[in-house]
């Protein structure tokens, strides 16, 4: 309404109901009607005077939950669109020292059911691929990344039933961590 026109990229999303659909423009993720385009509403937190982060996952059970990691904090949090509030789902600060931030561009990502997330922490010099219950509010493992595999052969997630985590790989590489 103050005549600033601001240039907005789709982006990739996935969300539950197709009701809303996010582009990323400036500082914040944006809501818009996926059926005529109407601008909803941006995504930002005033407390923080941040917007939503542009890395995120629509749940697949919510129609009202995104999920995001924020850089430079180990939690996996939470944006209700309805109400316009943000709140710390998972804290993994306690055992992990970093979080891969990139959840919503091929990497990380959760099962149909919201339930199992696969997430890359790191804990000391080591990252791992972890898989998070959510119901259990727990690790159920820890698949370690050889060195050599994390500046490429990013790509992972969950599978849509919750049985594995997949990994895309330029290079196959072998783990010996327990089975889900």
């Amino acid at each position: 309404s103050d005549g600033t026109r601001v240039l907005i990229e789709a982006v990739v999303v996935d969300y539950s109901d197709g009701s809303l659909m996010p582009h990323w423009g400036g500082t914040a993720l944006h809501l818009v009607n996926a059926s005529t385009g109407a601008y909803v509403q941006a995504c930002y937190n005033s407390t923080q005077d941040k917007g939503l982060w542009l890395q995120c996952r629509w749940s697949n059970t919510d129609p009202d939950e995104i999920l995001y990691v924020e850089p430079g904090v180990v939690k996996l949090q939470k944006y209700v669109p309805s109400t316009n509030t943000f709140s710390v789902l998972k804290d993994f600060s306690g055992t992990y020292e970093d979080i891969d931030d990139t959840i919503g561009n091929g990497d990380g990502s959760q099962s149909l059911d919201d339930r199992y997330w696969a997430m890359r922490l790191q804990n000391g010099a080591d990252w791992f691929i972890v898989c998070w219950d959510r119901t259990e509010d727990v690790v159920l493992c820890e698949i370690p990344i050889p060195t050599d595999m994390l500046s490429n052969g990013r790509g992972y997630g969950m599978s849509a039933s919750g049985d594995y985590i997949w990994i895309g790989s330029p290079d196959a590489w072998v783990s010996d961590a327990t089975n889900i």
